[in-house]
């Protein structure tokens, strides 16, 4: 998809005033700008945003902090996610104490409680229920 349209972008800027330039002159000539740039705002002693050396590495300490601590949270609950592990602030054994309180079972095992998305969770377990006639245990489901 993206050199789709790389090919559609470098195809459509060739009659625009300027002659067919190779792309990886393009490319060379950008890298060189960029480094020419950076070199005569040293040798200018470009001072940064505050004037001051040591309160712009402070600055940029500080804004490299909170991105990686905000950053930190994300990927926590991304990887949770992806390993499908138990929510947080679920207890399984609340769920589980709900569960027998229903009218009919017995016993819950085997419980399993997993993230699909950041909002969405699934649930998988073992119930035995009492030894009922089926039509009676058909009120057990929809509870």
């Amino acid at each position: 998809m993206n050199g789709a349209i790389a090919l559609l972008l470098y195809r459509s800027s060739r009659g625009f005033g300027r002659r067919r330039q190779h792309p990886q002159r393009a490319v060379a000539r950008s890298w060189r700008h960029a480094f020419n740039r950076s070199r005569h705002l040293r040798r200018l002693g470009h001072p940064g945003v505050t004037g001051n050396y040591w309160i712009d590495s402070a600055l940029s300490f500080g804004i490299g902090v909170l991105i990686l601590w905000s950053g930190f949270g994300i990927v926590r609950e991304t990887l949770n996610i992806l390993l499908e592990g138990t929510p947080r602030g679920m207890k399984l054994e609340k769920i589980e104490s709900v569960i027998r309180s229903i009218e009919g079972v017995n016993e819950v095992h085997d419980l399993h409680v997993w993230s699909i998305g950041s909002e969405t969770h699934a649930l998988s377990c073992h119930i035995a229920i009492a030894d009922i006639p089926p039509s009676i245990s058909e009120r057990i489901l929809p509870t």
